[in-house]
């Protein structure tokens, strides 16, 4: 390696660091790491490449050589098209809130993050399957106020999601959707859906179905119901508890535990099993095709789940003592 000096002498001052996820503080590989003049407002990282760079290896550590005996801003950039420079929230981000003045004996910890946009709009909108569309925006929707739409069942919006599920019924070709936000903003989406011929040829073929995800595979926390989540939305009227059987299967009589069916008043794809399940026993739980329909005529297939609870001994004790 050879090192070039512009004046009589050779800067021979270090840096170094590491650069760490701001969430789960796992080291982060290949970012660009920069120093800047401190006179230098915070906008030059969105015009200007860094005066010094470098990147993290492997492990997430970045190192400097050969730096003047000066103070520098740190900047850290994930630096997605390669171009030197900060493009907004597209890339994540790391800084140093201090002035850094390098040195031998200074090691540096910065966290990457990614900003909030400012701007807020609907970067898509797709129909999934019929009953159900998305709308998702470029960050966590936090301000909506009511949703509007022809054949509406309910809207489901996480406060921490980016993503507005809306579930319809009897509305075919298109789904036009008013999103009133509190500060009064209006958003208006058009989304093509199917057309009733298409529906009908769907439900025909059994190409859509009524399908679920749950936690009953494997083992299920004793304190915990069986739950499910569902492709399209469900409520009692859809649900035949005749076609569902829930049984111990450590029992030599097997006989049916009883159990009802709560639905979740927050989330309309979700419900419950109701039921008292014993510690470390194992459970089979069967629905039989046609225990769900829904109004667009798709069914279940015949599923069995099979689950064990653990125990409470699985757990470790925490004693606090609250002054």
């Amino acid at each position: 390696m050879y090192v070039f000096s512009t004046g009589a002498l050779i800067d021979s001052l270090k840096l170094e660091g590491d650069v760490v996820n701001y969430i789960d503080k796992k080291t982060s590989t290949n970012i660009l790491v920069g120093l800047y003049e401190t006179n230098l407002n915070d906008s030059v990282i969105y015009s200007e490449k860094p005066e010094y760079q470098t990147k993290t290896n492997s492990a997430g550590h970045f190192k400097f050589n050969y730096l003047p005996n000066k103070p520098f801003k740190l900047i850290a950039i994930k630096d997605e098209n390669k171009n030197l420079v900060y493009d907004g929230s597209v890339e994540e981000l790391a800084f140093s809130s201090q002035i850094i003045n390098p040195n031998d004996s200074v090691k540096v910890t910065i966290s990457l993050f990614k900003e909030l946009p400012v701007k807020n709009f609907v970067k898509k909108s797709i129909s999934p399957e019929y009953g159900k569309v998305s709308i998702i925006y470029n960050k966590p929707q936090l301000d909506i106020d009511k949703v509007i739409a022809n054949g509406k069942i309910q809207d489901v919006s996480k406060l921490d999601n980016d993503t507005l599920n809306i579930y319809y019924t009897n509305e075919y070709d298109t789904l036009r959707v008013l999103v009133n936000h509190q500060n009064k903003i209006i958003d208006t989406v058009v989304i093509k859906i199917a057309s009733s011929t298409q529906v009908k040829k769907q439900v025909e073929a059994h190409t859509i179905k009524y399908l679920f995800t749950t936690n009953c595979n494997g083992v299920l926390p004793y304190y915990q119901l069986p739950t499910f989540s569902s492709n399209v939305k469900v409520n009692s009227n859809e649900c035949n508890s005749n076609k569902i059987y829930l049984k111990a299967t450590d029992d030599s009589l097997k006989a049916n535990i009883p159990f009802t069916i709560t639905f979740d008043k927050q989330n309309p794809t979700l419900f419950y099993i109701d039921a008292v399940l014993k510690q470390e026993t194992s459970y089979s739980l069967a629905l039989e095709k046609g225990a769900f329909k829904s109004a667009d005529g798709r069914m279940n297939d015949s599923m069995v789940y099979k689950f064990k609870t653990n125990s409470v001994e699985d757990y470790a004790h925490l004693n606090l003592k609250l002054q």
